[in-house]
């Protein structure tokens, strides 16, 4: 679940080569983690990681966690233009992966990120977006992003979809959400069940271990609709549907930073400031 993602993870960390050994350096220094995104299937059974590949390319490969087996490449990506940045597991035999790309556009770069669903051996592979319309009022840059996983092991996540407004000359089927909600997902089957309305200021969700929305992140704008670089947090309590501020965090006045909520003992896990530092709160909901 979010705690597993929060907790697990691997650091690689680049110590000072003696004056006899710098002639390599840039190889060295240059070259890509071997690697990345590493993640444990919810039964512990499997890990699944990123490894460059010839070129720009990355490829996601899945291993056995109790054997030393060759690990097993699942899929790939060419950077042309899609790179994938991580994948995780939705369930104990599928994954999630997260790519990122750039297109021109005359001129104008822009960045989208996509997120895709495939099986542990590679099959079934599905786009996890919404379908694009020619009557959208906007490009759909960012398919979303997980925000949580359910407690059961059916293959369903939940996801803060970015919702765009169609035209609605000459139809009434025209889609009118507008900003970020929050879908349940089917990662097989596509089926999508709406958990939160959109909302135009919301800038995030973070869902807890039960896999119920806790926390959402509205960002500041100003009358012209400039962000003022003002986060505001709310939270929820057990059974509830109202929200309630949790904190506040800025450049100028840095606050409590959530980034994930234990079901269990009802408590959100924050990023905050001490003497200077960055610290871990463990904050009672």
């Amino acid at each position: 679940g979010v705690m597993r993602r929060f907790l697990f993870g691997v650091a690689a960390f680049a110590f000072a080569a003696p004056a006899a050994a710098q002639t390599d350096l840039a190889t060295k220094f240059g070259a890509r983690e071997s690697a990345s995104s590493v993640s444990l299937s919810p039964d512990g059974k499997h890990i699944a990681f990123l490894q460059p590949v010839k070129g720009k390319g990355t490829a996601l490969f899945v291993a056995d966690a109790d054997s030393s087996a060759a690990p097993k490449q699942v899929t790939y990506s060419d950077a042309a233009p899609w790179q994938m940045i991580w994948c995780d597991w939705a369930s104990n035999t599928r994954l999630v992966c997260k790519a990122y790309g750039i297109s021109n556009d005359a001129g104008l770069l822009l960045g989208f990120t996509r997120l895709l669903a495939i099986n542990m051996d590679g099959t079934n592979v599905k786009s996890l977006g919404q379908r694009e319309s020619s009557r959208s009022l906007g490009i759909n840059q960012f398919d979303g992003d997980l925000v949580g996983w359910t407690a059961d092991d059916s293959g369903a996540v939940l996801m803060s979809r970015n919702y765009v407004p169609e035209n609605t000359i000459g139809t009434r089927l025209a889609k009118t959400a507008n900003g970020l909600g929050v879908d349940r997902v089917d990662t097989v089957t596509l089926k999508a069940t709406r958990e939160e309305t959109p909302k135009g200021d919301a800038a995030g969700y973070i869902a807890d271990t039960g896999g119920n929305i806790r926390i959402m992140a509205m960002e500041e704008r100003a009358d012209d609709g400039v962000l003022r670089g003002i986060t505001r947090y709310y939270y929820r309590i057990p059974g509830e549907r109202d929200w309630r501020p949790f904190s506040e965090d800025s450049e100028a006045k840095p606050g409590m930073r959530p980034v994930a909520v234990d079901a269990a003992r009802n408590v959100a896990y924050a990023y905050g400031k001490k003497d200077g530092r960055n610290v871990v709160y463990r904050v009672s909901l």
